[in-house]
C-alpha cells in the first residue's frame, strides 16, 4: 500500500514538474520573442530580462488566465494611505485646496527641487503602500521629495474632476517655487493626467514643469492603436477590454471628443512640450503609446527618450526590487539631473 502511494505520487509530481516546465518554456519564448517584428528594437536598453522579472512574467500570465485584473476590481481596492516616518524616508500628508498631497522625503533629499508624481490605476485604483515604496525608493536615487496628489476617483469621480485637482494642486506648489524646480512624471493613466495637466497648463498660461517622466504610459484613450490587438495576449495585467471600460466610466459614458489633449495627450500640440523620458516594457499594450508620443515629441522638435526594456509588462517599474526596475529608475533619476 505503501508502494503504491509512493508511485501515485511520484507521478503526480512528474506531472507537475513537467508542467511547470512546459509553462517555462512557453514563458521564456514568448519572452525571447517579444520584439519580433522590429517593434521598438532601436529603442531597445536591456538585451535579456533577468531571472527573476521573467518567472514574475510566468506567474502575473498565469494570475491574468486564472484572476484577470478589473476595472470592478480596482474600484474597490481602495486602500487607507500607510503615513509614517522610518529610519530613512518621512511619509506626511499636505492638506492643500481640495486636495491632498503626500509627501515622501528621503532624510538626504534637497529641498531645490521636488517631484510631482501622479499614480496610475486605470483612473479607479488609489494611493497604496506599493506608490509610497515606489516614491521612498525614487526620492533616495533622485535627491528630491516627491509629491503625490491624491485626487478623486471612480466610480464616484469623472473627468475632469481629477485633472483639475491634480492642476489646482500644482498651482499650489508654485506659490512656494519656480517652475524650473519642479519635476512631472507618471505611470500608466496617471501618465495621461500628467500630459493632459502639461496641455491644461499651457491653456491657462501657467509655467510648465522643468522635466517630465512617463512609465508605461497610456496616453491615447481612442484606443485604436493597432497593439491592442497584436499585444493583447501577451501583456499579463492590462487588458484591452478592461481599458474600454476605464475610458468609457472615466468619460462617464459621455460623447466627449477623445482626441481632446485633456483626454488623449497624445493628440496635443508638443513644440512646447518639457524634455520627457518613457520607460515601457515589451510585452504591454502601452507601448504602442510610448512608441507614437516619442515620435511626437521629437518630430516637433522637443527632447525625449524612450526606453523599451524586452521581457517586462506593465508598469514594472513600481516593483522596486526587480533588478530591471532598478536600472530603469537609476536612468529616470539620470534624466531627471541632466534636465531639470
Amino acid at each position: 500500500m505503501n508502494s503504491q502511494k509512493i508511485i501515485r505520487f511520484s507521478i503526480k509530481s512528474f506531472l507537475l514538474l513537467l508542467a511547470l516546465a512546459i509553462m517555462s518554456f512557453i514563458v521564456f519564448t514568448i519572452v525571447l520573442q517579444s520584439d519580433t517584428g522590429g517593434l521598438a528594437t532601436q529603442y531597445q536598453r536591456n538585451n535579456r530580462p533577468s531571472f527573476l522579472s521573467t518567472f514574475i512574467y510566468g506567474i502575473l500570465t498565469i494570475k491574468k488566465h486564472v484572476q484577470p485584473l478589473t476595472l470592478a476590481s480596482l474600484e474597490t481596492s481602495h486602500e487607507p494611505i500607510t503615513v509614517k516616518t522610518d529610519a530613512n524616508t518621512a511619509i506626511q500628508t499636505i492638506h492643500t485646496d481640495g486636495i491632498d498631497l503626500i509627501s515622501v522625503c528621503n532624510h538626504q533629499a534637497g529641498e531645490d527641487q521636488v517631484i510631482f508624481f501622479i499614480h496610475g490605476g486605470a483612473f479607479a485604483a488609489g494611493l497604496d503602500d506599493r506608490y509610497m515604496t515606489f516614491a521612498s525608493v525614487l526620492s533616495q536615487k533622485t535627491g528630491d521629495c516627491v509629491l503625490l496628489p491624491n485626487f478623486g476617483l471612480l466610480p464616484s469621480d469623472h473627468f475632469p474632476v481629477a485633472l483639475n485637482q491634480i492642476e489646482r494642486a500644482y498651482e499650489w506648489l508654485l506659490q512656494n517655487r519656480t517652475p524650473d524646480s519642479v519635476v512631472l512624471g507618471g505611470d500608466s493613466s496617471g501618465a495621461d493626467l500628467s500630459g493632459a495637466l502639461v496641455f491644461l497648463l499651457e491653456q491657462k498660461h501657467i509655467p510648465l514643469p522643468a522635466a517630465q517622466f512617463l512609465i508605461s504610459p497610456i496616453v491615447d484613450l481612442t484606443l485604436t492603436n493597432p497593439i491592442y490587438r497584436t499585444r493583447a495576449s501577451t501583456s499579463p495585467l492590462v487588458s484591452p477590454r478592461m481599458m474600454r471600460e476605464a475610458v468609457k466610466a472615466y468619460v462617464n459614458n459621455g460623447s466627449q471628443d477623445l482626441k481632446d489633449p485633456l483626454l488623449s495627450p497624445l493628440y496635443g500640440d508638443f513644440h512646447s512640450y518639457p524634455p520627457t523620458i518613457i520607460e515601457v516594457g515589451s510585452q504591454e499594450l502601452a507601448i504602442g503609446d510610448a512608441m507614437n508620443l516619442y515620435t511626437k515629441i521629437t518630430e516637433a522638435g522637443g527632447k525625449a527618450r524612450l526606453d523599451v526594456w524586452k521581457g517586462l509588462w506593465h508598469a514594472f517599474p513600481l516593483i522596486t526590487n526587480l533588478p530591471e526596475a532598478n536600472e530603469s529608475l537609476n536612468m529616470i533619476a539620470e534624466y531627471i539631473n541632466e534636465n531639470s
